[in-house]
């Protein structure tokens, strides 16, 4: 199973989707340095008292994380059927996209709220974006791996 090269690009996405949920994905920091906002896929972490984030902003970056990860797993273990091991990784591609958009949505609503500041981006909002590269190769993988079986098929 982990010999073949779509399994170590999965196995990649694995843990680069997990990491996501321990480090922040942005950070906020106010001019006067009073206030700071750390943005995670669990919430908001902040010594503002005035202010209060969405619930459901953390509740769609952890389903979408989450559930790609999930998906991945499921996809690395389901080497043995190419067919639905090609639709769990576009599933778990559309999450990650899904997540991209919550993020943004997430920037574009809060970032009225927030104090004039700087923004400062975390390694996490990075690791779904490879992950989605890692996740188009582990595809091409699959795919060739399927075509190769189908010739041999036709061979026999």
């Amino acid at each position: 199973m982990i010999q073949r090269i779509q399994s170590l690009y999965l196995l990649l996405t694995i843990v680069l989707l997990a990491l996501v949920f321990f480090l922040p994905v942005w950070s906020w920091t106010a001019t006067d340095g009073n206030l700071y906002y750390n943005f995670s896929p669990f919430g908001v972490d902040t010594n503002d008292t005035n202010f209060s984030s969405p619930l459901w902003f953390a509740f769609l970056l952890v389903v979408s994380v989450g559930g790609a990860l999930v998906l991945d797993i499921w996809a690395l273990f389901s080497f043995k059927r190419q067919a639905r091991q090609m639709s769990l990784i576009v599933c778990s591609q559309l999450l990650v996209v899904g997540y991209y958009a919550v993020l943004l949505w997430q920037w574009f609503s809060l970032s009225t709220d927030l104090p004039k500041g700087a923004f400062n981006p975390g390694l996490a909002i990075l690791f779904p974006a490879v992950a989605f590269v890692l996740s188009i190769l582990a595809f091409r993988g699959v795919n060739r791996d399927r075509k190769l079986l189908r010739s041999a098929d036709r061979i026999r």
